[in-house]
């Protein structure tokens, strides 16, 4: 994927995510959310591949440790 393309997008192209119906693709329901190669967590579906970037590392959030992390 090119720089500025949906990271999400990026992620279901590469095979790492399959959407269903517990995406709200509307960064409301966290479903979406990975973890970026500095260690910063965000919902894909809401950010685009930074410029600059040829590749980037993303880690799916599917442990209950990396949500309760993330809890506010």
């Amino acid at each position: 994927m090119k720089e500025g393309s949906n990271i999400l997008k990026a992620a279901v192209e590469a095979g790492a995510l399959t959407i269903d119906n517990r995406f709200c693709l509307t960064g409301q329901c966290d479903v979406c959310c990975v973890e970026m190669e500095h260690g910063e967590i965000i919902r894909s579906c809401m950010h685009a591949i930074p410029s600059g970037k040829s590749s980037i590392t993303v880690l799916v959030v599917d442990s209950d440790e990396a949500w309760e992390a993330m809890s506010v």
